[in-house]
């Protein structure tokens, strides 16, 4: 599996499909001034744990593990601020 298709794949789930505006189509990541920091985040952490000699399933696992992980962290971050407002 090439990055691109892993991250066409991806994208197919994104809003809009909105990550493609964040790499080209040799999979390279095309960084904009503004934008959607989350559709970049994505692109980029997905191209930085992409191992172009791994199967496809071991792609697909890791790019699992890689979102799972961030939304560990979104969720952390939900929970400071559900606190915050809880107490204001």
């Amino acid at each position: 599996m090439r990055a691109t298709e892993l991250l066409d794949l991806m994208n197919e789930g994104y809003p809009d499909m909105y990550l493609a505006t964040f790499y080209d189509r040799e999979g390279k990541p095309v960084r904009r001034p503004m934008g959607d920091g989350l559709a970049l985040f994505i692109v980029l952490e997905t191209l930085a744990t992409f191992d172009p000699k791994a199967t496809d399933e071991v792609q697909v696992t890791e790019a699992i593990r890689v979102m799972e992980t961030a939304q560990k962290d979104l969720d952390g971050v939900l929970g400071a601020l559900r606190k915050a407002a809880a107490s204001v």
